[in-house]
Formats: structure tokens, C-alpha cells, sequence
């Protein structure tokens, strides 16, 4: 068989729900011939800023909640890892999440109910993603069964709720897990440092074992 493009290939869907690949021909007719394919994908983009000088809000409002794992982080931000930028908020299920910045609802995922810290738990995680006028993403990690709060295509104003914080997925205790990122590819993405708005009046870059 012989493919119209180079393989192995990658696409940005860019919202649409049908379109073409690529196709595939048998180099002789005359030949018996047989085919087979593998795909990996994650929401988001290639396209969209590298670093990030907007100044974002904490998931929250009035509460104060500490950083159980920061940048970086040994338990699963290390590098590498896809997550190196994240930030986990400890908070008990249920607590109300909020939107870090303005942004479009492109993803979301949450039929889950299980949870732990054995990594074989990481495909149950539930989640959000949001999408920024930058080109960015912003995913929300280890909500509650049927936590979303907002619909696909959704406009969302920073401090908006959006969801219900859980404990789903690889997570060692309830908490919120929150980055921005761009992809790489359909396995690799690269995570953006942020800063935040703290309650202080403060700009700052959030640190593991702080409560802000």
C-alpha cells in the first residue's frame, strides 16, 4: 500500500468534525494487499504562544486553598512528564472551580469515578479544557462524576464556575489540578509557567506547601 502522505503524520482538527486524512492506494491491484493504522490525539493545538504574560486567577474565590504540588513537583510534574508547569490545589470534592481566564469550552470528559494514587488510574481522571484568544489551553483535572458545569462551544469569563473539584484519576488525595499548555504532537505537549493574581495584591509564581 502506499500512502499520499508522509507518515507518520500529524493534523490539528481545528473544530472540524469530519475531513480527509489521507488516502491509501495498492501499489499493484494485482497483489493481495492488506492495511491496518494507529492514532494517538489530545485536545488542543500546535499553534500558540510559548510563554505567557497574562496574569491569571486562582481557580477559586473566596476560599484559600494550599498548593499540594508545584511546578516540577516529584510526585507526577516532574520533567518529562507533560506536566511540569501544573499546579495542584488541595481542596475537598465538590468545591467549586473556577476559570483562571476567558476562554472557549473545546473539551471535556466526566464519567468517571475512580481514583487512587496507582498511575494505572490516569486514563479516569475527569477533566475540562479551555481554550484562550492566544492560542493556549487550559486544562482542570480530578473532577467529580458529572462535575462540569458548562457546555461544548461555551464562552467563559475568567471567575466563571466551570466545574465541581473531585479526586479522580492518578491523584493521591482531592485536590484541583490546573495548567496551560501547548501540543506538540498527538502524545507530546509542552506546559507554559504562569503567574497568578494572589489574594495579597501579589503577582506571583504559586510554590509547593503555600496557601494562597
Amino acid at each position: 500500500m502506499a500512502a499520499s502522505a508522509a507518515l507518520p503524520m500529524t493534523v490539528d482538527a481545528k473544530g472540524r468534525t469530519r475531513f480527509e486524512l489521507l488516502t491509501i492506494q495498492a501499489i499493484d491491484p494485482r497483489q493481495r494487499f492488506h492495511y491496518q493504522y494507529d492514532y494517538k490525539w489530545r485536545p488542543g493545538r500546535r499553534s500558540g504562544a510559548t510563554t505567557s504574560p497574562f496574569i491569571y486567577s486562582l481557580p477559586y474565590l473566596e476560599e484559600s486553598h494550599p498548593v499540594l504540588q508545584g511546578p516540577l513537583g516529584t510526585f507526577s510534574h516532574q520533567a518529562g512528564s507533560g506536566y511540569e508547569n501544573a499546579i495542584d490545589f488541595s481542596m475537598p470534592i465538590g468545591s467549586r472551580v473556577c476559570a483562571i481566564r476567558d476562554g472557549t469550552v473545546v473539551a471535556f470528559w466526566q464519567g468517571s469515578d475512580i481514583g487512587g494514587s496507582d498511575p494505572t488510574n490516569r486514563p479516569y481522571a475527569n477533566y475540562l479544557v479551555l481554550a484562550h484568544e492566544d492560542g493556549t489551553f487550559a486544562e482542570y483535572v480530578h473532577l467529580k462524576k458529572n462535575g462540569v458545569m458548562v457546555k461544548l462551544g461555551e464562552k467563559i469569563h475568567m471567575h466563571d464556575a466551570i466545574a465541581l473539584s473531585g479526586n479522580t484519576g492518578y491523584s493521591s488525595e482531592p485536590h484541583l489540578h490546573v495548567c496551560v499548555f501547548r501540543n506538540l504532537d498527538g502524545t507530546n505537549r509542552t506546559t507554559i509557567p504562569i503567574q497568578f493574581a494572589t489574594k495579597s495584591g501579589e503577582i506571583e509564581s504559586l510554590r509547593e506547601g503555600q496557601v494562597y
